[in-house]
């Protein structure tokens, strides 16, 4: 949602690929800073060159569009966008009972 992926914070509490248009690594900063980041709607990755996150995956049944509306900037869409499949039932078993087995969170058939 836009409440989510605002285009401006009123702080910062962590530099991500750039600050100031200098890189995480000229800053003398550990670390690669996001590289990806998983939302309901797809995958956005940070982009090699300029560091801001653009959409790189999509779900099922989501497009381009429907993402670009959910966020509060102009979002960058990679000219090749990967597929997401959808989850096996091995996957959906995992989440629904290993990760939530009082199924507080993920409710659902199989």
């Amino acid at each position: 949602s836009k409440r989510a992926f605002p285009a401006d914070v009123d702080f910062i509490t962590s530099p991500g690929q750039r600050m100031h248009g200098q890189a995480r690594r000229d800053l003398g900063m550990p670390g690669a800073g996001p590289v990806k980041i998983i939302t309901d709607l797809g995958i956005l990755e940070a982009n090699a060159d300029s560091g801001e996150m653009e959409l790189a995956a999509l779900y099922p049944g989501v497009t381009a569009d429907h993402v670009r509306a959910a966020v509060g900037w102009p979002l960058r869409v990679r000219d090749k966008i990967a597929s997401v499949g959808a989850p096996t039932a091995r996957e959906l078993s995992l989440l629904r009972d290993v990760l939530d087995p009082q199924k507080r969170y993920l409710k659902g058939g199989s």
